[in-house]
């Protein structure tokens, strides 16, 4: 017999907030020192209340990366008005994607800085940043114009766009923890934007 609609939300609610709890202490800890008691106190549940929504550690482990994967996915799809410049398009992305980043700091945290090492009876969890940049590739590809990203090849090009801006928004992700999460992520956007299309040496001058 199938569970009353308000029972599967109470689920998943719950089930998110051990994940959020997990991810937290995973965070501090790392995979292995991290125990079940850690993550059940820091939700407020029982380890025998944990089983009864995961088999353990890597179950909370790939779950966190398949809810993270899934998420990031369908930022890409958010609808932009028509008439946008790349840039104006590529800055829109981020500051969605900044603002949902933070909601889940502690979870990038343990992926970027720890990751999860395996069980031997379990399946890695994905990569998130392979993921995350194939996909940067794809929504390049499909808004870049002609000029946009320089004179190397098309595909080249997006490709290796969606590495650099990856490897950008990493570094002031992780600038931006260690001074303790002070503002926004997106108080950056613009530097991040700047280097990403100028380099270091900034906007070439439009003199001569």
């Amino acid at each position: 017999m199938p569970r009353p609609p308000r029972r599967e939300r109470e689920i998943r609610e719950t089930r998110q907030h051990m994940l959020r709890a997990a991810a937290r202490v995973f965070s501090r800890k790392g995979f292995a020192p991290a125990s079940m008691q850690d993550i059940g106190r820091e939700a407020g549940y029982s380890a025998p209340s944990l089983y009864s929504y995961f088999r353990g550690k890597q179950d909370i482990v790939n779950a966190l990366a398949e809810t993270i994967t899934k998420e990031a996915q369908d930022l890409f799809g958010v609808s932009l008005p028509a008439g946008l410049t790349f840039r104006q398009q590529l800055e829109l992305l981020l500051r969605h994607q900044n603002a949902w980043a933070e909601t889940h700091r502690d979870a990038f945290l343990f992926f970027l800085q720890r990751g999860a090492p395996p069980s031997k009876d379990a399946e890695p969890p994905p990569d998130l940043a392979a993921h995350y940049i194939a996909q940067l590739t794809l929504w390049i590809e499909g808004r870049r114009a002609e000029g946009d990203l320089g004179s190397v090849g098309p595909t080249v090009a997006s490709e290796v766009a969606a590495n650099a801006l990856w490897g950008l928004t990493h570094a002031f992700f992780l600038r931006w923890t260690r001074s303790g999460c002070a503002g926004s992520l997106n108080d950056s956007l613009a530097q991040v934007l700047d280097l990403f299309f100028y380099g270091l040496a900034g906007a070439p001058s439009k003199a001569g």
